[in-house]
């Protein structure tokens, strides 16, 4: 069984913890300085690569609906063109598919989990910069969550309105599930944040 869900939801009490370079001011440039080797994209360049940097340590917060401890995953999406070199914002929607790897260790196979999508005006929403420059700050409410869960691997698809369909498959990643609090769920008397759909392999 995959949970889906149709965008992402804050978990409340959690926030991700990004790094930011120090601004560098004109004057502190020597003028012999070489210039960047490729010139940054032009306005309205479509993304052509996206990459997504996970947290591996399990974040735990508050469903705002039913006040129960939920956990949830964090990370970052960057969209790149053809050169690699400047992240870029884009106009399309985000799908997260979420395996669960655990079981590869003994020759299995990789299970599907959780499915969340965005659409662009939410994306729009989860702009930040940090170090890298512009991407997607993403913390997404993890239901099927369970402490035996030890390896997971992230896949993100990114479609633009107009164009393919570019996708980024992530590595296995051990999971790092901290100082976990007792886990309870949305109850069914509360608003469903995560829609059940059948598994397709």
């Amino acid at each position: 069984m995959v949970r889906q869900t149709s965008r992402a939801l804050t978990l409340a009490a959690v926030a991700i913890a990004l790094l930011h370079a120090g601004c560098i001011h004109k004057s502190d440039v020597r003028p012999d300085a070489p210039k960047p080797a490729v010139p940054p994209p032009k306005p309205g360049t479509p993304p052509t690569q996206v990459i997504a940097c996970w947290k591996k340590n399990v974040e735990y917060g508050t469903d705002p609906v039913s006040n129960k401890t939920i956990a949830g995953i964090a990370g970052r999406v960057y969209l790149f063109d053809d050169t690699g070199t400047y992240p870029l914002t884009g106009d399309g929607k985000i799908s997260v598919e979420l395996y669960d790897d655990s079981a590869r260790a003994e020759g299995g196979a990789s299970k599907q989990l959780e499915i969340w999508n965005l659409d662009a005006e939410t994306l729009k929403k989860l702009v930040q910069k940090d170090y890298m420059g512009a991407g997607y700050t993403l913390t997404l409410p993890w239901s099927t969550y369970r402490k035996e869960i030890s390896q997971i691997h992230m896949v993100v698809h990114y479609e633009p309105k107009a164009g393919e369909q570019i996708t980024w498959t992530g590595t296995p990643m051990t999971v790092d599930h901290g100082q976990m609090p007792q886990i309870t769920h949305t109850t069914a008397t509360a608003p469903p944040a995560v829609a059940p759909v059948s598994a397709t392999h």
